[in-house]
């Protein structure tokens, strides 16, 4: 049976990595479907719609790489203030629920670094 932090380790990642994928897939339906449905929002000539769906994705694949599930570039940490930071980021570009669910990690990560 696995000790007790390892158990919080392992639900931390397990979340974050939900949460990643989650964002992704809210990302990728910022791009395809949000401008059709609402009208595109754009500045400068670009839609927002697609720019944001582009953030969220890639804070989406930056927590996957921190965790090892994808295997791009340099590994970043997998800290508590990383996953609470971009959490909110994503929260912020339209992560929605994902976004929610990578907070919780990083707050259950906050919890094992404090006790």
């Amino acid at each position: 049976m696995p000790s007790k932090s390892k158990r919080k380790n392992s639900a931390e990642r397990i979340l974050a990595v939900i949460g990643a994928v989650i964002s992704i897939i809210f990302g990728i339906l910022l791009i395809a479907t949000l401008p059709g449905l609402i009208g595109p929002l754009i500045i400068h000539g670009l839609p927002l719609n697609i720019i944001w769906g582009i953030l969220v994705i890639v804070f989406g694949i930056i927590i996957l790489t921190s965790y090892g599930v994808v295997k791009i570039g340099p590994k970043v940490g997998h800290d508590w203030p990383i996953l609470i930071i971009l959490g909110v980021l994503s929260l912020i570009f339209g992560g929605d629920i994902g976004a929610i669910i990578i907070i919780i990690a990083g707050i259950i990560a906050l919890a094992r670094t404090l006790s």
